[in-house]
């Protein structure tokens, strides 16, 4: 119990972040990396609550030109792969170029469509692609005519869903990337502050905490951010990407405050 009780002190009080300080190395990298992950969940929930909707608006002119495809070629989607009548197609849509079963990576980026052997591309910009791969049940574009007509199935509703399995296909990699990312980003971020945390403190009172505790503390300092943006990613996961580098800014900023404070009450920090 009385490792939760100092643990609980240090998300609210920034005295206990300090007594703190000396914490384990292996600690603080633990308790790193789970912040990390902590603000990397706004963006998992972002990415995989994105409806087809949203994606159809990203890509304005992918049902139509996709809807078209269907009701014009003979094709199907079977165990992981795209297979059709016709290779090496080009086929000439209202918004998109589209590639059927091309025999070489197809380099453009402004508006095109390719429907690989293994998987699919959609890029409106050089910025602006999805990526996916065919990880949904069997069935062919015969079949689909036939739902659209006898099942009354709507062919937009079901051009989202189509671009909501690509975007998710890959879920699992690209939420890897995310979070490697945010750990390098925030990593990179502690190094720097803590460095110069350390030099400022040292030119204004003389006193010269450790490199390592000053970074132990920005760890310990991170964790409470993380989590309220956790909370709040349940329910607004955009906002809750924006405010945790404000809620960790502030924090160090009152966090540098009781140092300054601590020197001032106390005797020198050995």
């Amino acid at each position: 119990m009385g490792f939760f009780k100092e643990f609980s002190d240090v998300l609210i009080s920034n005295q206990a972040v300090i007594k703190h300080r000396k914490i384990r190395w292996y600690k603080t990298v633990i308790l790193f990396l789970f912040s990390a992950f902590i603000v990397s969940v706004p963006f998992f929930v972002g990415k995989f609550s994105t409806t087809g909707e949203e994606l159809l608006l990203n890509f304005e002119g992918f049902h139509e030109d996709f809807y078209e495809l269907i009701q014009s070629q003979e094709c199907e989607f079977k165990q992981g792969y795209f297979l059709c009548d016709q290779k090496t197609l080009i086929v000439e849509g209202d918004t998109y170029k589209i590639y059927l079963l091309p025999d070489t990576e197809i380099k453009e980026t402004e508006n095109v469509i390719v429907f690989y052997n293994d998987s699919f591309l959609i890029s409106k910009t050089s910025t602006n692609y999805q990526y996916g791969l065919y990880t949904f049940g069997d069935i062919s574009f015969e079949e689909l005519r036939e739902n659209f007509t006898t099942y009354q199935i709507d062919p937009k509703e079901w051009s989202g869903v189509y671009l909501r399995n690509m975007a998710l296909s890959n879920l699992s990699f690209e939420l890897v990337i995310i979070y490697i990312g945010l750990m390098v980003q925030y990593a990179i971020y502690i190094l720097v502050v803590s460095m110069f945390m350390m030099f400022i403190n040292t030119k204004q009172t003389g006193q010269r905490w450790k490199y390592g505790e000053v970074l132990n503390m920005l760890v310990l300092a991170m964790f409470s951010p993380a989590l309220l943006m956790a909370f709040l990613s349940l329910f607004m996961p955009g906002t809750a990407s924006i405010i945790f580098p404000i809620f960790f800014v502030v924090r160090i900023v009152f966090l540098y405050g009781t140092m300054m404070k601590t020197q001032l009450d106390q005797k020198p920090v050995e």
